[in-house]
């Protein structure tokens, strides 16, 4: 047994109580963060702007700031690229975070200390409540390496301040901490490897690095953690044939840190990958900050109260509640406000809480829906229908895009990339099975397609294997990281269909 382990049995209890002492009387931890943020950034361009000084209360803050998107603070965050400081947070940021273009053009978000401090306390709070459910059997992983993938920390430089992806901000900057120098030792990231442009090369000595260690945990963004697992488990067949699975390389994983995308929909992918069912704890956040981490097995979020002031606004509605007058069961819209220059910022989630005393909340889908005909079809409404679908034939998913195309009447086109192996199934059954799971999930869809007849059925295009992946190492060629920059899940830009055309080896339709 190592020291860290040891260490972590005994302390993990009382260390993980302290951590959540914050979350314990919320409204109090809101309180006091708001009034640190104000405070802090009251004599910025945006704090003098907006009458911080005034402030004193939350009812004053939501008198001077309203809601807003990130186009309300672009004049502020131009005026920061050409070297202005003290314009949104005291004096100049330490990183600047690039958003991965989810929801459109790729953003640039200040991030300052304060912010990568909440990131290394919220992963801190998933080891440590993930050690304190069983410290005998969980506490096994600090016997080993975690290995962090991440994305570029350092794309670019503006006025000598580095430009990155959140992911590698948050791996380069936590080997600056003073706790790093203690386990150092038991952490394993691929920040180095961006050095090397050649992919092929990357990925050899990627897999030429990682296997001999005693890997016990992965950590990063779902998809590209799946990615790198995967080709990990291909170039290292060329040293081994019997790796069947990642299991046979890393017997000794035992657990999975995951964000960027739900893992919910990936698991069954995933498991089959590593060859067993292994544990895994969701991060839930974006470049602009984490939000919330998941603390028990179960796939609830505990909100990080510390680390952002949140309001919550019921979708059509301008009233702005407090984590104190939530409800449970209802969508809403999620505001922040936190150390990064970033004030009463519209985020563009929609949060659901299942829990009140304490606050436990899923994410249910981002604002961004694709909507043909006023039907609003969102992310998580096509998972979870493709998710009934692929458990009634037994059928995984590689990866999937939707695209919606007007022509000659509103409909969907799902791009589906199959594990190689699964061929066999009906697939003019699946795709009629898809959509009438879509019809009982979404009654606006199954009205615009059989009542009205606004939409038609849609379309299914099977693709070959490894085409998405593709797409990836084309992203990684041009500069852009894998799992971060994807093809979007739901998109109307039909561009992408063309892009796809000469992969389709099987086209459904239903009509």
């Amino acid at each position: 047994m190592t020291l860290i382990r040891l260490l972590g049995k005994i302390f993990a209890k009382p260390l993980y109580r302290f951590l959540m002492r914050p979350i314990k009387n919320p409204i109090k931890t809101q309180e006091s963060l708001l009034s640190k943020i104000i405070k802090i950034n009251q004599t910025t361009r945006f704090g003098k702007n907006h009458r911080f000084q005034q402030i004193k209360s939350i009812r004053q803050f939501q008198e001077n700031v309203i809601p807003h998107s990130y186009e309300y603070f672009r004049p502020y965050i131009e005026s920061m690229t050409k070297g202005e400081a003290n314009i949104l947070v005291k004096g100049n940021p330490s990183y600047w975070g690039r958003t991965a273009g989810s929801t459109g053009t790729p953003k640039l978000i200040p991030i300052t200390t304060y912010s990568i401090r909440n990131a290394t306390n919220g992963i801190f709070r998933i080891y440590l409540s993930y050690i304190a459910e069983n410290p005998q059997e969980h506490s096994k992983f600090l016997n080993g390496t975690v290995c962090f993938f991440h994305a570029n920390p350092a794309l670019e430089y503006i006025n000598n301040i580095p430009v990155g992806f959140g992911t590698g901000i948050f791996g380069q900057s936590s080997k600056r901490q003073l706790w790093s120098f203690f386990v150092q030792k038991s952490m394993y990231s691929t920040a180095h490897l961006f050095k090397i442009e050649d992919l092929d090369q990357r990925y050899r000595y990627l897999t030429r690095e990682i296997v001999p260690k005693n890997i016990t945990a992965f950590a990063g963004v779902t998809t590209f953690v799946l990615s790198l697992l995967e080709i990990i488990l291909r170039y290292s067949r060329h040293a081994n044939s019997n790796s069947k699975y990642v299991k046979d390389l890393f017997p000794n994983c035992q657990l999975l840190i995951l964000g960027g995308e739900s893992p919910k929909f990936y698991e069954k992918r995933l498991f089959s990958l590593i060859g067993k069912k292994i544990n895994y704890r969701e991060v839930y956040g974006a470049t602009e900050e984490i939000i919330a981490v998941q603390l028990q097995e179960t796939p609830e979020l505990t909100p990080l109260l510390d680390a952002n002031f949140l309001e919550f606004c019921v979708p059509n509605s301008e009233e702005r509640l407090l984590i104190d007058q939530i409800e449970k069961n209802i969508n809403y819209k999620v505001i922040i406000t936190n150390y990064n220059g970033l004030y009463a910022y519209l985020l563009g989630d929609i949060v659901k809480f299942i829990s009140t005393d304490p606050p436990l909340l899923v994410f249910s889908h981002r604002e961004g829906t694709i909507n043909m005909a006023s039907e609003k079809m969102t992310v998580q409404q096509i998972n979870e229908a493709l998710t009934l679908t692929n458990q009634e034939y037994n059928i995984t998913i590689a990866e999937y895009c939707v695209v919606g195309k007007f022509t000659p009447k509103p409909h969907y086109i799902f791009i589906i990339e199959y594990l190689s192996e699964q061929s066999s199934f009906n697939k003019r059954d699946y795709l009629q099975s898809l959509n009438q799971n879509l019809k009982y999930i979404n009654p606006v869809y199954r009205s615009q397609l059989e009542v009205v007849q606004a939409m038609m059925n849609p379309i299914l295009w099977i693709v070959e294997s490894g085409t998405f992946f593709q797409f990836e190492q084309q992203n990684l060629a041009d500069g852009l990281p894998m799992g971060q920059h994807k093809i979007q899940h739901l998109s109307l830009n039909t561009e992408l269909l063309q892009k796809f055309s000469g992969f389709i080896v099987n086209e459904i339709d239903l009509d």
